[in-house]
């Protein structure tokens, strides 16, 4: 499985938290949405909070921990 496959499943797979679905839905794609806009206007970060590739780095990474945390509790539980 490359880099590429594993990220989408990170992302693709159904949310099971309130956190994951924050991230998934709300977070990372106001970053994603927010950077490749402000490639092409120059003003857009006096008016929103422009992500950097780092911040989306980060935020994947986030959601990449929820989800090996909510696999890990449910195979606690289960």
């Amino acid at each position: 499985m490359n880099a590429l496959s594993r990220a989408w499943h990170v992302y693709a797979d159904p949310a099971e938290t309130d956190a994951a679905t924050q991230l998934k839905l709300m977070l990372l794609p106001y970053a994603v949405i927010t950077y490749v806009a402000s490639l092409f206007f120059a003003d857009l970060d006096q008016v929103f909070y422009v992500a950097s590739p780092s911040d989306i780095y980060l935020l994947y990474a986030l959601l990449w921990v929820v989800r090996q945390r909510d696999e890990a509790r449910a195979r606690l539980e289960g």
